[in-house]
């Protein structure tokens, strides 16, 4: 049952223009960055270039980090979306009548959201060495493609906060059945990682802001602080002691978010709602005593009418 929610999920979505709109805007926008960054406008510019290496891993890096940015304002359009639409379009009622197990639904919805997206960062991957080479680039500062470059940052970088990510932004939409919920945790998300990596500003706060921040830049900029020119362009992303503690406090947090979810959720589960305003109850039955024709004595509920008691 597992795969025929899985690949229910990939077909609707494939049948949607929105994904092949995502998919181009993303693709066009990783080719600007990219070529932006290898000098195709420095003649509009005029600047000369630079002496960085701009697709070294440490720069391959940075072009994924505006694509990345933008990417997750759409997590709730594509990963939240896959459980809220079963309850806009009221399915769910007879969804939850199929013999299906709780695991099984949920890891298909989540999953199957989950493979969009990261094809559309395979999306990015393509197009960012595509707007390296195109004409009018600066070739001197742009080094043959190396696959372990971009490998690196995927799992190093995109996947452990992509894991993280999807499973706020799921949980929240599942909860709350609400996309725009969504959208506004994503902003939460943006304000924390923020102030986290303002942390790093201030020497004495590097440490934890490099352990705490979900996004990992402050934790590769504990180690690629100092970097000369050279290292930037020639070394790896470091693996060092402290990134691969927060990758780990990051997925281990996105794994207890999804399993605290199957947990909680039930197909009977209603939605979460906020309410600021409280309303002050009011006895709304009243009990009433009738004998009928056999002399037994019945009780019946009457709805308490204009606050005056209603026999029967």
């Amino acid at each position: 049952m597992f795969l025929n929610i899985f690949f229910n999920e990939l077909k609707y979505w494939f049948n949607r223009p929105a994904f092949y709109i995502y998919t181009i805007i993303f693709f066009l926008l990783s080719v600007f960055i990219s070529a932006a960054a290898a000098g195709i406008f420095d003649f509009i510019t005029l600047t000369t270039g630079s002496s960085k290496i701009v697709n070294s891993p440490f720069g391959i890096a940075g072009l994924f980090a505006a694509p990345a940015s933008l990417l997750i304002f759409f997590y709730p359009s594509i990963i939240g979306s896959t459980l809220s639409r079963d309850y806009e379009s009221e399915i769910h009622t007879i969804l939850y009548s199929y013999p299906f197990s709780k695991i099984n639904y949920l890891s298909a919805k989540f999953l199957s959201g989950f493979f969009i997206v990261n094809l559309i960062i395979l999306i990015i991957f393509l197009g960012t060495p595509l707007g390296l080479i195109l004409p009018g680039t600066n070739q001197e500062i742009v080094n043959p493609f190396d696959l372990k470059s971009y490998l690196d940052v995927y799992y190093i970088v995109i996947l452990p906060n992509l894991f993280l990510y999807s499973s706020i932004i799921f949980g929240v939409v599942t909860f709350t059945r609400n996309v725009y919920v969504g959208f506004v945790s994503v902003i939460l998300i943006v304000i924390i990682e923020g102030l986290l990596q303002g942390l790093s500003s201030n020497p004495d706060n590097r440490f934890l802001a490099a352990l705490l921040d979900p996004s990992g830049n402050s934790a590769v900029a504990y180690y690629t602080r100092y970097w000369t020119v050279s290292e930037q362009n020639e070394l790896y992303l470091p693996l060092g002691e402290l990134l691969i503690y927060n990758r780990l406090i990051i997925t281990s947090l996105g794994a207890i978010i999804l399993f605290s979810i199957y947990k909680v959720f039930s197909f009977s589960q209603n939605a979460f709602t906020f309410s600021f305003s409280k309303t002050k109850k009011k006895n709304r039955y009243y009990n009433s005593d009738h004998i009928d024709s056999r002399g037994n004595r019945s009780w019946t509920i009457i709805p308490n009418i204009g606050g005056r008691r209603k026999w029967t």
